[in-house]
């Protein structure tokens, strides 16, 4: 919406978006975590043949008061019906001209060269609509700061992709960001003095399910009864739907037998029983580098933008060897290596546009776990557009000074 007042010029975007469906999949569906998310505002810049401003600030505040939506043209910039600078509806006037919001909670960023997308942390803000506990779920207004909004300078005309926009890739939307690496299952690489977590998976006719009971894990040496040399009881903690852990160190003494048993139960249930051989970790003499091939084990050719798909990925070193000399025993299992820090990024692959880029920050949003059949991340393919074909980046970080890029042409499309 936009004002003309003398020689001063307002313009602010409304924009709302579906928190309760936010909600179901939080406390419902149970696809997102309900604590230690981080909510970002993304809106993408439209270019246009007009002058762009420079060095300027924009705040994303959140609505006190409901509002409809009006029509209008995006250029020239004009409204038409509701909501406008003067009314929220047809019914309803705005307390203060312009929007009625909560100057206490926002999201800042500055622009330089203008051209910029919009990109702010509105977490605070999204809690408190989720709680309901002090603001309703009106939506945001975005503005200018009081200073360039009291003004005379000419700001000329900033624009972004609107939700009717031609480019889908390019419609604004909440993203939820959580660290994606809390599922690393340290079964197949525990360590003696370390801090290891091990999981149990609560299948129900191939369905996870809760426990209604608290589940505890009891760690045992494998030197079983009156003689086991290692024996302690925990809490387990509920991860996702079905999904319980334990954290704990071992630490180790030369009478251990070398296998432990954990057993999950309550009381007299046992759910799971399973064991684990610790690994003795030394220093080097020189620093360790190695050089790794990755391959998406379960990679499809096409998805629907309605599935959500764990992609299992497979570390292997690149100078591996299969066996030495004559080959006496055969097995199953596959020696896999379960990289610590390994981070997936999508790609439109006709465009070039990172749809997901690595996310290598505070949180690692982008992190792979890892069980024991290795690395993995689930991906909702809703994110992306049908028709296009997508590509899949890793970026492996061994140590602060080993990184690297894997593109081994992993493709897939949405159809």
């Amino acid at each position: 919406m936009k004002l003309f007042l003398g020689s001063i010029e307002l313009g602010r975007i409304l924009i709302k978006f579906p928190i309760t469906e936010l909600s179901g999949k939080i406390f419902t569906d149970q696809t997102i975590p309900s604590a230690s998310v981080t909510y970002k505002l993304k809106m993408f810049n439209m270019q246009h043949a007009e002058t762009v401003p420079t060095s300027f600030d924009l705040h994303a505040f959140p609505l006190t008061r409901d509002w409809d939506e009006g029509t209008g043209t995006a250029l020239p910039n004009l409204d038409y019906g509701f909501s406008n600078w003067i009314s929220a509806s047809s019914t309803q006037t705005w307390t203060s001209a312009g929007s009625d919001f909560n100057a206490t909670m926002s999201g800042c960023q500055h622009f330089d060269r203008g051209l910029e997308d919009f990109e702010v942390d509105v977490t605070q803000i999204v809690n408190e609509w989720l709680t309901g506990s002090t603001i309703s779920s009106n939506g945001f207004v975005i503005k200018f700061g009081p200073t360039e909004e009291s003004n005379t300078n000419s700001y000329y005309l900033k624009a972004f992709h609107g939700r009717e926009s031609k480019f889908i890739e390019r419609l604004p939307y909440l993203e939820a960001r959580w660290d994606s690496a809390g599922l690393k299952d340290n079964r197949k690489n525990f360590a003696y003095n370390q801090q290891n977590k091990l999981f149990m998976y609560n299948f129900i006719r191939g369905e996870l399910v809760n426990v209604s009971n608290p589940v505890y894990v009891r760690i045992q040496d494998a030197a079983e009864g009156a003689f086991a040399r290692f024996s302690q009881t925990l809490t387990a903690s509920s991860n996702e739907v079905g999904i319980y852990s334990a954290s704990f160190t071992i630490v180790n003494t030369a009478s251990f037998s070398g296998t432990f048993y954990d057993i999950w139960h309550s009381g007299a249930v046992v759910y799971m029983t399973g064991n684990f051989r610790p690994l003795w970790l030394t220093g080097s003499q020189s620093d360790q580098y190695s050089e790794f091939t990755l391959n998406v084990d379960n990679l499809k050719q096409t998805f629907t933008s309605q599935e959500e798909y764990r992609f299992r990925v497979t570390a292997r070193k690149r100078d591996y060897k299969t066996h030495f000399g004559v080959i006496k025993s055969a097995s199953l299992d596959m020696d896999r290596e379960y990289i610590e820090k390994l981070y997936y990024s999508i790609i439109n692959n006709e465009t070039g546009e990172v749809i997901v880029p690595f996310g290598t920050g505070t949180v690692p949003y982008t992190q792979c776990g890892y069980d024991t059949n290795g690395n993995f991340f689930n991906l909702y393919m809703n994110s992306f557009v049908p028709g296009f074909v997508y590509r899949m980046l890793f970026l492996i970080d061994i140590n602060k000074y080993d990184k690297k890029v894997v593109d081994n042409n992993f493709l897939f499309k949405i159809v």
